[in-house]
């Protein structure tokens, strides 16, 4: 189990990787049966609390935050250890939130099938070409996809997961 300095670092890890993708849309084009294919990903601050598998109390007036103003504390390095409140996957989404920067590279596949990981279901994901880590994604309004949870595919169980369809090339937007 992480120790609370090590926990606060990787969620300051984490937050870095994802400032880079947050509230921006990104296309992310790849080849799939004889076809370019686009995926368009548009992350939101309130998705990040999620990606961490935290929830957070103010060890001062005990209210729960909420997920945007979890991140705009952690932003602002007013998140105390004692306000963790860690469930029984944290850690190992932990340990590789900070390869959420890969989400910024050509380096990763997309996941376009119908694919079973643990008690988790999912049509699209992003995943690192290595197995590192898989992104789930839901759907919103207009065909674009939000982070639905991070998974740490650095198990046995992560060769399951599809390789997906490697990125031939992205556009910010």
């Amino acid at each position: 189990m992480m120790n609370d300095n090590k926990t606060i670092m990787k969620l300051q890890q984490g937050l870095t990787a994802f400032e880079r993708v947050v509230n921006k849309e990104i296309h992310y084009v790849y080849f799939k049966e004889g076809l370019y294919q686009e995926l368009v990903f548009k992350p939101k601050k309130a998705n990040f609390m999620h990606l961490c598998g935290v929830e957070y109390q103010n060890p001062i007036t005990k209210q729960m935050m909420k997920p945007t103003q979890f991140y705009a504390a952690l932003k602002s390095n007013k998140v105390s250890p004692k306000g963790i409140l860690k469930k029984s996957f944290t850690d190992q989404k932990l340990q590789i939130i900070n390869c959420l920067e890969d989400l910024t590279k050509c380096t990763v596949s997309i996941i376009d099938e119908r694919t079973v990981y643990l008690n988790l279901s999912f049509q699209k994901a992003i995943r690192s070409r290595k197995q590192i880590f898989c992104l789930s994604l839901i759907s919103t309004q207009n065909e674009i996809y939000v982070p639905n949870s991070l998974l740490n595919l650095r198990s046995d169980k992560g060769k399951n997961i599809h390789k997906g369809y490697p990125v031939s090339c992205m556009l910010y937007l």
